[in-house]
């Protein structure tokens, strides 16, 4: 029941995603599954993911946190 759940959920995440256009929001071009996962087809992220910037900076000040955060 828990893995129908999972799926279930990431499949919402999916829908919800692909209709998101946002420059600061990474474009979910497609997505294929097969019996045991699900494949998400992302916008190339050139500079990195926002967790790889907040590892190098050794983490945020509070007003960095809420610039990304807003």
């Amino acid at each position: 029941m828990q893995k129908t759940n999972n799926k279930n959920l990431i499949l919402d995440e999916i829908n919800i995603q692909s209709k998101i256009a946002h420059p600061n929001i990474i474009r979910l071009f497609n997505y294929f599954k097969d019996k045991k996962n699900i494949y998400l087809i992302l916008e190339f992220a050139s500079k990195g993911t926002l967790f790889d910037y907040i590892h190098y900076k050794n983490g945020l000040d509070e007003p960095e946190a809420f610039y990304y955060f807003i």
